[in-house]
């Protein structure tokens, strides 16, 4: 089993790494020239990229429990806006699918370091 700085580690990586993915779907709402959809998009990528910020300050911080707690709520979020995204028809449900399922991830990585009940599950 991992310890908790291995676990905090891989979840910096993770959430990294969705946060890449997240700039890449924001660079393909640009190129459909909708501006709800760029509305939308942005408050994405800015959630997105909230998640990995708040898990990098977890190292610095006495009040981890705080920001993990905020990363859960921007990836609720993330979820969200990811929905809309495909259900407003904006972005092809295919490309949503995989961020949705890597938003749920996360948070259950965030939840078995927090030790909390397991997250919220929303639905596709």
């Amino acid at each position: 089993m991992k310890d908790e700085s291995t676990q905090t580690l891989d979840l910096q990586q993770l959430s990294f790494d969705y946060a890449l993915h997240a700039i890449k779907l924001y660079q393909f709402v640009q190129q459909t020239k909708d501006d709800t959809g760029q509305i939308i998009g942005k408050e994405y990528l800015q959630a997105a990229i909230a998640i990995g910020c708040h898990l990098r300050e977890t190292q610095k911080t006495i009040e981890c429990e705080d920001k993990y707690q905020i990363a859960q709520k921007e990836a609720r979020k993330s979820i969200f806006l990811l929905q809309l995204l495909a259900g407003a028809e904006i972005v092809p449900q295919n490309r949503i699918s995989t961020l949705i399922t890597q938003t749920k991830d996360l948070l259950a990585a965030i939840a078995a370091i927090t030790s909390e009940d397991e997250p919220l599950n929303p639905t596709n």
